[in-house]
């Protein structure tokens, strides 16, 4: 049987990631599900603004969850809230905090993009996303460094 397509292969290439640098960036999808190990996160798709023929960014989101120690669910809500602040994404704070995760495709950014080790089997690089530090809120001393002790 001959199967007829509307593309030219022969003008098909590998993506290629973009050079490490600042991007224009729209979250292209959001999917929840669970990771390997069973825990609660978000496979976010992340589109490069003026680059269509580049691969888009996966990052995921790892949430907070009932099963987590405190340190655990500590540093899943640091990186949760470095995610949303980064692309604008409402959320209500609270006892508990509530975001929709309807919010998140469309979302943009400008956002830093750097670029993974090549993958052992492979040998592919990828671009990875960059999340920017949280603002100081109100933290005492913040943005002082500490003396250096003296020299002996």
């Amino acid at each position: 049987m001959k199967v007829s397509i509307p593309v030219n292969l022969a003008e098909v290439k590998e993506p290629k990631p973009v050079p490490v640098g600042m991007y224009d960036l729209v979250v292209a999808g959001c999917e929840s599900g669970d990771s390997q190990k069973g825990m609660p996160q978000l496979r976010v798709s992340i589109g490069i603004l003026g680059h269509e023929d580049a691969m888009n960014v996966t990052h995921f989101v790892s949430i907070p969850s009932a099963k987590d120690d405190a340190d655990k669910a500590k540093g899943k809500a640091f990186f949760l809230k470095r995610f949303l602040k980064a692309f604008s994404i409402p959320y209500e704070d609270g006892p508990e905090t509530v975001f929709d995760t309807d919010d998140i495709p469309g979302a943009t950014a400008k956002l830093e993009l750097t670029l993974s080790e090549p993958d052992p089997q492979t040998k592919a690089v990828y671009n990875r996303l960059v999340l920017p530090r949280l603002p100081d809120e109100g933290v005492a001393g913040a943005g002082r460094v500490a003396p250096k002790p003296p020299k002996r």
